[in-house]
């Protein structure tokens, strides 16, 4: 069965088949047996499904059906999202008529009557993406119980979240602060994680401002302090400023802020004023007037220079910088360069002496110059090397904030660690009057509506308490005893939990569920999406038994979720026992046994998954499992709009058909590293599963027949195949499965057939057993394939309702598995003399094979072992390499080959 003799499948034709033939109720759980509860983090509702989705949804239904398939009641549902910005901000873009935008809806299938009628009601596009994903999702074969399905930010799960928020309240977890948050002005909101475009994960960190007194411009202030003031967060370096650097082509401003004047950027003013300053512009001032005068540094009070830099970013920080060449990269080269030109020295009246580097901390192994000795360790000789130049800094901070201290002659702080004595160094410098704070986000972010946000200080703000450190304890000692897939993911989400602080749970603007006790404010979108998984569990029988919003009362969900009665109950007006049979069925699938995302989801949602799990359900209903993913790369390239290559998956269904899309993509990676679609990687899928399919069509018209050595060895690798493929299912680890279900399987088929001569020729007792197993094993990777291939065989039941194949000891035959690697090797050495001796024999006619002497063997059954294989696969051997053989005994033979046979090699002569 040759690629070019074979036949040709229709996937698409076949998935539709059996799509059909199993029905919309097909995936329903049973409700009784052992219960396995598996969920995927529900998508936003402002756009199609595509293959950074789907890598790890297919992920989430391989894991289903390999659960069904070992005896489990799977409950595997699905709902969809619309709280927050994500689906606004696409509207607001296409209102402004953003290209972008518009044609990335039309590549889902948009029709402009749909996006007029998008304009005019987020809801009605809500509701369109809601209708699309279930039918690519149904389209794609994805095993969900659709019974179940919800939407955010609708009547029904409006009243869940306040139950969530009420309950929370209640017990402590929800305050009012003045806390620092991710701002948009636009919105005039906090800008949570689901909320941007782009900088998801990022946060408020801390900078210290640094008061550099400019005497020379005094006058000019009429007697009022002038200070440059410099943004950074190595305050501990500022003993070793040499300089200051500041962009000479731009424009500064001076504010007036408690009797002070300070010179910043303009969007440094603009995010003082959102951080409790009283900021009043007073006037501007050109780089190019500041460039060459002196200011004092704020703790040796010596006279440092102003010079120019043309790596300042206005946008960062005051954008104003402190030079320390000794502690920064940056600084270093920006010296370097300047030091090495005598003009720029002549120019603002400097020696070489002036900026010399100044060594402030000490780490091991550092020498006088630590920023200069890291810029040689990267191989960095010029500014314009960005990339080295920002890895050269991350380790050296790294370094010297976890390893360095304080030179002793420092004051104070000398001798110290600098990680235990930058707080202290901090809050004296700012009663001393010489720092400030600024904060600043720690990466850039964008709002949906396409505002670039900053840090705004929040009075008054609800916060959810996660510093909490009762709540981060237990959360912690949960997350030591779950699964957690890949192991190393573990850590990564208990650091999480470390420095979690208190968050901002509500916005002003977007979908969402009002706060109970405030409706001001709207829940945001992470924090309504923690614990929606046990809505799941009742979801079908509100839906069902036409309970309305109104009953949904805070009681009901205490009943339900958590076993409390109360006098109150009545008043839903919900049957006893309705209310009975929805609290059985959250106890019956709760709690979540594996929850499935993308690793960016670790320092948000999973955290927080986690903690409202903890604070809300009883401890036998807090999660037993998750798993992480890496993303998904397109042929080596990050998906993306501008590049134009974001894979939708309805095309790609339509196109490949689903099982080669699912196996291709779940497949393509595993563990935390970003893993890449390749179109030649599907083909290769495609050849293998092709002929599982044609080799399931023949098993009919092919007979039984003696046992022989390559029968026993086909089932021994057998179990081999299906005792990794199992581990690796059971670790989330699909692309080591799929190389042994699908490419091992592939290759020991065609090494059995190839041993018994012909297809034809073959056991069809032992290539069925093989067959079968190999086809269930591949179920949850190709499942419309595999049951395609079921049929084919002549069986009548369904293969994904199959039992999955275990390993069974009685099969395991070392003897064989022996006796055809030896074949194997054999086959392999006479290739490689062939070729060695090519040109004195280009068409040899014979070759002998010489078995070692038996002295030389440690155990004298393998050589009786060879003697026997390839005795009994004479025939084979000939007819492989088209020329006579001989199989020389060593011990009988004079030839000077049987002295240099080995165990493990043995001679061969080419004649």
């Amino acid at each position: 069965m040759e690629k070019n003799d074979r036949k040709e499948f229709n996937f698409r034709d076949i998935e539709k088949k059996w799509q059909y033939r199993w029905g919309a109720d097909f995936y329903k759980p049973k409700g009784k047996g052992k219960k396995y509860m598996i969920t995927f983090p529900y998508p936003y509702l402002n756009g199609a499904a595509h293959l950074g989705h789907v890598y790890t949804l297919f992920r989430v239904d391989v894991l289903a059906r390999f659960k069904r398939m070992q005896g489990f009641d799977v409950l595997f549902p699905q709902g969809f999202h619309a709280t927050g910005e994500p689906l606004l901000g696409a509207i607001e873009r296409l209102r402004k008529g953003d290209v972008v935008q518009i044609n990335t809806f039309k590549e889902s299938g948009v029709s402009d009557h749909d996006m007029e009628k998008f304009k005019e009601n987020p809801l009605y596009a809500a509701q369109f993406w809601k209708n699309r994903w279930i039918i690519d999702l149904q389209n794609a074969g994805v095993s969900i119980d659709w019974s179940r399905t919800f939407m955010t930010a609708t009547p029904h799960y409006n009243k869940f979240i306040e139950w969530q928020y009420l309950t929370l309240k209640k017990k402590g977890l929800i305050v009012k602060g003045t806390h620092p948050v991710v701002w948009c002005a636009h919105d005039q909101s906090p800008t949570g994680d689901h909320d941007r475009l782009e900088g998801e994960g990022a946060y408020p960190i801390h900078h210290t401002l640094l008061k550099f007194q400019a005497e020379f411009l005094s006058e000019r202030a009429e007697g009022i302090p002038v200070y440059l003031i410099a943004s950074t967060l190595r305050p501990e370096t500022l003993y070793g400023a040499t300089n200051l650097w500041i962009d000479e082509n731009n424009e500064y401003v001076m504010v007036a802020i408690d009797r002070e004047i300070w010179i910043v950027s303009q969007g440094a003013s603009e995010k003082l004023m959102d951080q409790n300053k009283d900021v009043k512009q007073i006037g501007k001032i050109y780089g190019n007037e500041l460039i060459g005068n002196k200011v004092a540094n704020p703790v040796t009070n010596s006279a440092v220079p102003i010079l120019p830099a043309k790596f300042i970013d206005m946008d960062k920080g005051t954008g104003i910088v402190m030079s320390v060449p000794a502690h920064a990269p940056y600084d270093w080269m920006a010296v370097k360069e300047l030091l090495s030109n005598s003009g720029e020295l002549e120019r603002f009246g400097l020696t070489q002496n002036d900026l010399q580097p100044i060594k402030v901390i000490n780490s091991e192994g550092s020498g006088d110059n630590p920023a200069g000795e890291m810029c040689s360790k990267f191989g960095i000789n010029s500014l314009e090397q960005k990339d080295l130049i920002e890895k050269a800094t991350k380790e050296l901070y790294a370094k010297e904030f976890y390893q360095g201290t304080i030179l002793i002659n420092y004051g104070k702080y000398g001798g110290m660690s600098v990680e235990k004595s930058k707080d202290k160094l901090v809050a004296d410098f700012i009663k001393g009057n010489i720092a400030d704070v600024l904060w600043e986000i720690s990466e850039k972010v964008v709002c949906r509506c396409t505002t670039v946000c900053h840090v705004k200080i929040l009075k008054d703000q609800w916060f959810l308490k996660y510093s909490d450190k009762k709540w981060k304890a237990a959360a912690k000692k949960h997350i030591s005893s779950m699964t957690v897939l890949p192991e190393e993911a573990r850590n990564n989400l208990l650091a999480t939990i470390d420095w979690l602080e208190d968050k901002a749970c509500a916005r002003k603007s977007g979908l969402g569920t009002k706060l109970p006790w405030d409706n001001e404010w709207i829940v945001e979108t992470l924090s309504d999406s923690t614990i929606y998984n046990a809505l799941y569990t009742i979801y079908h029988i509100i839906n069902e038994s036409k309970i309305t919003p109104e009953q949904l009362t805070s009681e009901v969900f205490d009943f339900v979720f958590t076993g409390k009665k109360s006098t109150s109950l009545k008043k839903s007006k919900i049957k006893p026992a309705l209310l009975k049979k929805m609290q059985s069925e959250f106890v019956r699938w709760y709690p979540v046994d594996m929850r499935i995302s993308g690793k960016d989801l670790i320092q948000n949602h999973f955290a927080f998954y986690v903690l409202h799990h903890i604070a809300l359900f009883n401890k036998k209903c807090w999660p037993r499992g998750i798993g992480v993913n890496g993303h998904i790369q397109v042929e080596g390239e990050k998906m993306s709009k501008s590049k134009g290559n974001i894979l939708i998956l309805k095309n790609l269904v339509d196109e490949h058909g689903s099982d080669l899309v699912r196996i291709t993509a779940v497949s393509s990676g595993e563990g935390l590293d970003d893993s890449n679609w390749s179109a030649r990687d599907l083909q290769a899928y495609r050849f293998r599963i092709e002929f599982l399919l044609e080799l399931a069509g023949k098993i009919k018209t092919m007979k039984p027949s003696a046992g022989k050595n390559q029968d026993a060895w086909l089932l021994s690798e057998l179990q081999t195949i299906v005792n990794e493929t199992t581990e690796n299912y059971e670790k989330l680890l699909l692309r080591s499965a799929s190389s042994f279900s699908l490419f091992r399987a592939y290759n020991a088929i065609k090494w059995y057939i190839r041993r018994c001569g012909s297809l034809e020729s073959a056991n069809r007792t032992a290539i069925e057993k093989f067959l079968s197993e190999i086809v269930k094993l591949n179920s949850p990777l190709a499942p419309h394939m595999m049951e395609e291939a079921w049929h084919l065989m002549g069986n009548r039941n369904y293969v994904s309702q199959e039992k999955m194949p275990l390993y069974d000891k009685k099969y395991v035959n070392t003897y064989s598995e022996k006796a055809e690697e030896f074949l194997k090797a054999i086959l392999k050495d006479v290739d490689h003399v062939k070729k060695i001796v090519a040109k004195k024999i280009p068409n040899p006619k014979a070759v002998s094979i010489f078995i070692a002497k038996t002295v030389t063997f440690k155990d004298k059954k393998e050589k009786a072992m060879q003697l026997s294989i390839l005795n009994e696969a004479f025939p084979f051997l000939e007819q492989e390499l088209s020329m006579k053989v001989s199989i020389v005994d060593s011990d009988k033979s004079t030839d000077v080959k049987a002295d240099k046979a080995s165990p493990e090699k043995p001679g061969l002569i080419i004649e």
